[in-house]
């Protein structure tokens, strides 16, 4: 039987309090904690739920991976169903004025990476989102 558990994706270092359905005002550009469950899962599902949006914004979502030697994060582009090269984006979204809900699932490969990190950044003059980003973690282990 697969396990399977939840993670909030926007949770930033620093924040306490945070749960899994807390949502976060985003504006520009940011990262998410070191996510270091990713590397024990063999397919993570995001669910990304916009409950407001100010402007006319576009957001892009991006999981990236840390290097073991260096500590510095980037787009792997190992990412099973979501394509190759540098290619890590979860979302790429614009023109959405109200909510919205999506979801993506990305194949891990747990022996490649130690640790995973979600970038974020919006766009469109002065924008601000409000959502929330869960990942739902499965293993086969």
């Amino acid at each position: 039987m697969a396990a399977k558990y939840l993670i909030n994706c926007l949770q930033v270092i620093g924040v306490t309090g945070v749960s899994l359905v807390t949502s976060n005002t985003i504006t520009s550009s940011g990262n998410s904690q070191e996510l270091y469950e990713f590397a024990a899962a063999d397919k993570v599902r995001f669910y990304l739920d916009i409950t407001a949006v100010s402007g006319t914004p576009t957001i892009v979502f991006e999981l990236d991976e840390r290097s073991p030697a260096t500590g510095l994060f980037f787009a792997s582009g190992d990412m099973g169903t979501r394509g190759s090269g540098a290619n890590t984006t979860l979302w790429s979204t614009g023109g959405f004025t109200g909510t919205t809900t999506a979801t993506a699932t990305f194949d891990i490969d747990p022996c490649k990476a130690e640790c995973y990190q979600v970038k974020w950044t919006v766009t469109g003059g002065s924008p601000s989102v409000t959502c929330s980003l869960l990942a739902q973690l499965m293993s086969r282990a």
